[in-house]
């Protein structure tokens, strides 16, 4: 990779990026769901953002929340969404952001940092797994309707 990765917190210019990183992930436009999201974090949530950059140019993102109260657990950190630029998948970039998150959730006392992922998306659990996370204690439960 030609270029120092530096981590920083996300501003308001990034959002097209960021979205533009996430379609090339999913392959698609997520739901305008997911995209009013991504503003709210930007906009209005007093939550942790951050992206990875190289030569000044955003290659990844991960956007994190502390909470935690209503699973009855002490707060904690939640990766709520990460993602990194395909040409830049599997070269550290996602356990930089990840570290730097958990360094801004230790900062605070937090004991924690949790993320809810898809049980067979195999690519994700290899990756948290790498990054030292292991299973929790919550469960989904489902209602078909």
């Amino acid at each position: 990779m030609k270029g120092e990765v530096s981590i920083r917190d996300m501003r308001n210019e990034d959002y097209t990026r960021i979205i533009e990183i996430d379609k090339q992930n999913a392959g698609k436009n997520r739901a305008p769901s997911w995209n009013q999201k991504v503003y709210n974090y930007l906009e209005t949530y007093p939550l942790k953002r951050l992206v990875a950059e190289v030569r000044h140019e955003v290659i990844g993102f991960l956007l994190g929340d502390i909470t935690g109260w209503e699973y009855g657990f002490a707060p904690c950190g939640w990766i709520e969404i990460i993602g990194i630029a395909p040409e830049y998948q599997r070269k550290g970039i996602g356990k930089k952001l990840i570290a730097a998150f958990v360094d801004h959730c230790r900062s605070l006392g937090i004991k924690s940092v949790h993320a809810l992922i898809n049980e067979n998306d195999k690519q994700l659990t290899n990756f948290l797994q790498a990054a030292c996370f292991k299973k929790g204690r919550l469960v989904d439960f489902e209602l078909e309707i």
